[in-house]
């Protein structure tokens, strides 16, 4: 008996399919493209189930459109034609050519997704030998935790202790033993930084070797929740409810924070906000809200002023909650609603309620690629977006972004003016 020589389209291994209406989300996981199907781009998607070939498609096409297999057989065609070649389709395990972008005559767009992983480190040239030398005389910093990335720090006592026991205060931790160890050490001219036990990279002061430190800790706590989402989005609370403000960087998701936190909000992070996909619970991660130089003249009375900490600060602010507001929380909830913020001089507040596929999307591009491969978290963005509260917004003026956010919370100001 023959094969039958004929392809039988279907999905390609690792996409993830939404439906929101009239259209339908198709991730590629392993390319970070989100794609938006028309319905009747989806239709045929659906019809592709790898047992039908294309005159089977075209008919169950047909019929879902009550019309004839004649009218759709050339649109169902190249449509099957431009999902295969956007990698949403695949007939032959071969037969996966690379995606295209843009908008094509398919009824498919490509959005790319993701957060991305660890950006590169501040500075690390080859770390070399750091020198042989009495580690047990060193002092041990911490346990700390950034989500489930869990650490301690040892190093001789100095300026650099008292800065990142300073700067780490937030993430002290009872769990034992930690997971990681970071040591620093030097020769009186170079200053090693070792991760458990290797030598990781290597410095002329030791002001770099925080930078490193601090940024190595940030990626150790994003790659860490196993079994939760982690979104690129800074958080605040209020008596157990959380809103996420998910985007890019630059975007003033650090500035926004610091204004609601002064406001009277609990902090939750700066960074990485992580909930569990089933009940949506948030589990802070406070690390020190970092400010950078264009938000230096919004907060003037916040410039740090201890002399042991000025020079690793370079030039940017490393603020903990009680620094941004006394008596400041760090509070963990449930998620409650999603605020995407953008500075952008002299707009006021102009304020989008998403539709809950582009609140998908939008959730897709700020998602860290750890949580993309994961069907469990992703099938928590769809709830997400479809039963939360998802907004655009794009800003100037601090009071009336503060505003939504605390109608999104469902809380009043505790008074007027974020910046008092």
């Amino acid at each position: 008996m023959t094969a039958d020589p004929r392809p039988l389209p279907r999905p390609a291994e690792g996409t993830f399919a939404a439906d929101f209406g009239d259209e339908t989300v198709v991730l590629v996981q392993a390319r970070r493209q989100a794609h938006r199907l028309n319905r009747s781009a989806a239709a045929i998607w659906r019809a592709c189930d790898g047992a039908s070939d294309l005159e089977r498609i075209t008919e169950r096409v047909a019929d879902a459109f009550s019309t004839t297999p004649a009218v759709v057989a050339g649109d169902v065609r190249r449509t099957v034609a431009t999902l295969t070649e956007l990698g949403l389709l695949a007939a032959d395990e071969h037969d996966r050519r690379p995606g295209a972008h843009g908008l094509d005559e398919g009824g498919a767009s490509a959005v790319e997704v993701g957060a991305g992983g660890p950006h590169d480190p501040p500075g690390s040239p080859p770390p070399g030998t750091p020198p042989a030398g009495d580690v047990g005389a060193l002092e041990t910093l911490g346990p700390y935790a950034g989500l489930g990335h869990t650490f301690v720090v040892r190093l001789a006592d100095g300026p650099l202790r008292r800065y990142l026991a300073h700067v780490l205060r937030e993430l002290e931790t009872d769990r034992h033993p930690a997971e990681h160890v970071y040591t620093v050490v030097s020769d009186g001219v170079l200053t090693w930084l070792l991760v458990d036990g290797e030598p990781r990279s290597r410095f002329t002061d030791d002001t770099r070797v925080a930078a490193y430190l601090e940024w190595h800790v940030n990626q150790g706590a994003i790659a860490s929740p196993e079994g939760s989402v982690v979104l690129h989005a800074s958080g605040v609370s209020m008596r157990g409810r959380v809103v996420a403000m998910p985007a890019p960087m630059d975007a003033g998701k650090s500035t926004l924070v610091t204004a609601l936190v002064r406001r009277g909000l609990d902090y939750v992070t700066d960074e990485a906000l992580a909930f569990d996909p089933t009940s949506l619970a948030v589990r802070p991660y406070p690390k020190a809200v970092t400010l950078e130089p264009g938000s230096f003249a919004v907060f003037p009375e916040l410039e740090p002023t201890d002399p042991d900490h000025l020079p690793y600060l370079a030039d940017r602010w490393r603020l903990l909650p009680s620094d941004i507001r006394p008596g400041a929380r760090v509070a963990a909830g449930t998620l409650v609603g999603v605020v995407s913020p953008r500075y952008q001089a002299g707009t006021g507040c102009t304020v989008e309620h998403l539709a809950p596929a582009d609140a998908f999307l939008l959730l897709l591009e700020n998602t860290f690629e750890a949580s993309l491969a994961d069907e469990v978290c992703l099938t928590a963005l769809v709830r997400v977006a479809r039963r939360v509260p998802c907004l655009r917004v794009v800003y100037s003026d601090l009071d009336e972004v503060g505003a939504v956010v605390h109608e999104v919370l469902g809380t009043q100001p505790a008074d007027a003016g974020l910046l008092r």
